[in-house]
């Protein structure tokens, strides 16, 4: 869980600099797909029938492969033109939430940037 929250944190901060085009972002989609289903299809062929797993080899390969997907699609369409931003009028909004749940309390951020 906390590399999940890692992982946004540090997208949504250095998303603003990269910059990408929706269509580079479609193809970015497209091989994380890929990815995903090439892991599955991978799983499917080497595993044994009738054997008992827990997932660990399961959720490996689909996230080793997804991970690949991801990254060569990226390398790929790297020399794509970004897509143009304008910078005028950029508000940036960040506010901490504290919501009271069963048992609890639960942490966030919330924010426009």
């Amino acid at each position: 869980m906390v590399g999940v929250n890692a992982g946004l944190l540090v997208g949504t901060l250095s998303a603003g600099s990269v910059s990408p085009s929706p269509d580079r972002m479609r193809f970015v989609d497209l091989g994380g797909l890929l990815g995903l289903l090439t892991g599955l299809g991978a799983y499917a062929i080497a595993g044994t029938p009738g054997q008992a797993d827990d997932g660990r080899a399961l959720y490996g390969s689909i996230g080793a492969t997804t991970a690949s997907g991801l990254g060569i699609a990226w390398l790929a369409t790297a020399s794509m033109p970004p897509q143009p931003r304008p910078r005028e009028n950029v508000v940036t909004h960040v506010q901490p939430t504290i919501t009271p749940s069963a048992g609890g309390l639960t942490i966030g951020i919330s924010g426009m940037l």
